[in-house]
């Protein structure tokens, strides 16, 4: 799923925290780096190094879908009072020496609830989750992730699966976060009752490392 920055909604990060199988393509030039200071090119030596440890934590994340519901499509907003995510990052071979992937331990979400339902769940579905970091040089970058999440609510009752395959922003600083703003897409192959689309919004400020700046 392709997440449309703008469109509000959990990042993930939820992450937007997310979520993850595949990391886009970097230029082979661009080493993208996750670095302890704001530099435009990171020095060396002053960069995170592969096996970093990546924790973020979200309190306010949000999820919109509109689900057919005998025959009518239906909003539903839910709201996750928790969302976290974990992985350590490791160099991604074939792009660049140092550009980074996170291999994603976990991404979770918790108590959640909708005014329009009695009561959903948001899990994350699928066993291969991974995402990278790539950085402008500003001190922002984005966090590409591919994310599965399985929307579940009753009363209404519907079950639908959406990909968070995309870019999240990469917000440096002490803490640095991760924010998820845009539409995810759904995964093949689609339910007749579940829209093409949802919505997800999220900030998951990172705990660890405890400072950082996404540059080249």
């Amino acid at each position: 799923m392709k997440i449309r920055n703008g469109l509000g909604g959990l990042a993930v990060a939820a992450f937007a925290i997310a979520a993850l199988l595949g990391v886009g393509a970097a230029s082979a030039s661009a080493a993208h780096k996750m670095c302890k200071s704001n530099e435009p090119m990171c020095k060396a030596g002053n960069n995170w190094m592969a096996g970093t440890s990546v924790k973020g934590a979200a309190t306010n994340t949000k999820i919109t879908v509109e689900p057919i519901i005998e025959g009518k499509q239906t909003f539903i907003e839910i709201t996750c009072g928790t969302a976290n995510l974990q992985g350590k990052t490791a160099v991604n071979e074939g792009v660049g020496a140092a550009t980074l992937k996170v291999t994603m331990e976990s991404m979770t979400f918790g108590m959640c609830s909708s005014k329009q339902a009695e009561t959903c769940t948001v899990t994350q579905s699928n066993i291969a989750l991974e995402g990278g970091f790539f950085g402008t040089g500003t001190g922002t970058g984005t966090f590409e992730t591919n994310a599965e999440l399985t929307i579940k609510c009753t009363k209404p009752n519907f079950e639908c699966i959406y990909t968070s395959q995309g870019a999240l922003k990469a917000i440096g600083g002490m803490p640095g976060a991760i924010e998820a703003a845009g539409q995810m897409e759904q995964v093949p192959p689609a339910k007749e009752n579940c829209p093409s689309v949802s919505n997800w919004s999220g900030k998951y400020v990172l705990s660890a490392p405890e400072k950082v700046w996404f540059t080249n």
